[in-house]
C-alpha cells in the first residue's frame, strides 16, 4: 500500500475493513473485491475470484 496510514475501521464479524490514507485515498477490504477511492473522485475496484486470480476494473 502506498502513503501512510492514518486511520482504519473494522466490522466486527463480517470482515470487511476501511483504510483512510493521509493523501485522501481510501481503501474498502471486502470478501469478494478490494477498492480504491482517489480525491479526484477515481475508483479502482479488484474483484477476487475463487481460484485466486484477480480481475481488475477501473470505474468512474
Amino acid at each position: 500500500m502506498h502513503g501512510h496510514l492514518t486511520t482504519c475501521f473494522s466490522s466486527p464479524g463480517n470482515g470487511d475493513k476501511t483504510i483512510v490514507l493521509s493523501n485522501g485515498q481510501k481503501e474498502i477490504h471486502m470478501t469478494q473485491f478490494k477498492r480504491r477511492e482517489y480525491p479526484d473522485g477515481t475508483v479502482k475496484t479488484v474483484l477476487q475470484r475463487l481460484s485466486g486470480n484477480q480481475v481488475h476494473l477501473r470505474e468512474g
